[in-house]
């Protein structure tokens, strides 16, 4: 504004700050102890993901708002698997009466959203305690999966405690979908860069001095079973898109696709990794190309991998 000769100007800073969602180990907490857990953001939900013993989660309780939950009570799912949930207010406390000895064989987990997200009407959340069929739908709907601890042991050194056996995952070239590990930070709607799985896939070939020549776009009408090892991660979906989820684990470490022209995944969470070898089908009336995408986080890694007649396998070092 001017006033006569003077210039007045008016700096205004808006400091503007955004909560991430808040993930806690049941594990963690002990007896005699009132936690109170820190991050949560009022308005957002809060979830529980355990298929810990129910007399042991009745001895655990929550408080906010002024009431108090027991974590029996939250642990329920629907068959669907759409779970029970919290409306977080006033902050978040956590007390039980297990014996410390208890609480350290509690394999569930806590997950509190932001506000913004517990206000999107594209923004779900399932667990994963059986078998489960999952219709998702909407333009950039974010699906958050949360795994329960698998009860059965195949005995191999690197089976997941906890894993999504994903089936029948079926949609049209014109829908989008896309996995990502982690939960949805306050960014959700823009980040990418923890993509593990999409399809369609788009690449691009790049000439001897590394510039981009073309991009390709490849859809999959055909997808194998997909065994996600994750504790919890999520989807972004563009339009319809069905798949069948089980709280379950099959052993891949020697696999045949079950079509000529398929797409997949080997996911590993923790340290421990076995060599995997997939059996591609052969079509001899077609020409056949065979590609990888690799994502990581949080630690360097090294992959090598070959192609030998229909076989490809990989190994971490």
């Amino acid at each position: 504004m001017r006033f006569s000769y003077l210039l007045l100007t008016v700096f205004l800073f808006v400091n503007l700050v955004s909560a991430d969602p808040v993930v806690v180990s049941l594990r963690d907490f002990l007896n005699g102890t009132t936690s109170n857990i820190a991050g949560v953001e009022d308005g957002g939900n809060l979830y529980l993901a355990s298929n810990d013993d129910p007399n042991n989660l009745k001895n655990i309780q929550v408080v906010t708002g002024g009431h108090t939950y027991l974590l029996s009570d939250l642990a329920k799912v629907n068959p669907d698997g759409t779970p029970n949930k919290i409306t977080l207010n006033g902050g978040l406390t956590l007390t039980t009466t297990n014996p410390n000895a208890v609480s350290y064989t509690l394999t569930g987990y806590l997950y509190a959203t932001t506000a913004q997200q517990a206000q999107d009407a594209s923004f779900s959340v399932y667990v994963i305690t059986g078998s489960h069929h999952i219709n998702l739908s909407g333009v950039a709907a974010t699906t958050v999966i949360l795994n329960t601890q698998l009860t059965a042991q195949s005995g191999e050194s690197d089976q997941p405690g906890k894993s999504t056996y994903l089936t029948k995952l079926m949609m049209t070239q014109a829908e989008n979908v896309y996995f990502q590990y982690g939960v949805p930070a306050n960014n959700y709607k823009s980040v990418t860069s923890n993509q593990f799985f999409m399809n369609p896939f788009n690449y691009t070939t790049i000439d001897n001095n590394g510039n981009p020549v073309s991009t390709t776009r490849l859809f999959f009408d055909h997808v194998e079973p997909l065994q996600i090892g994750l504790d919890y991660w999520y989807i972004t979906s563009y339009g319809p898109v069905t798949m069948d989820m089980q709280n379950n684990y099959v052993a891949n470490h020697n696999t045949t696709t079950t079509s000529a022209n398929t797409t997949g995944l080997l996911i590993n969470s923790n340290f421990i990794y076995s060599n995997h070898i997939v059996n591609f089908q052969s079509d001899p009336t077609r020409g056949r190309s065979v590609g990888t995408m690799v994502s990581c986080s949080d630690f360097f890694l090294r992959i090598w991998s070959y192609h030998q007649k229909c076989i490809f396998r990989s190994q971490r070092t």
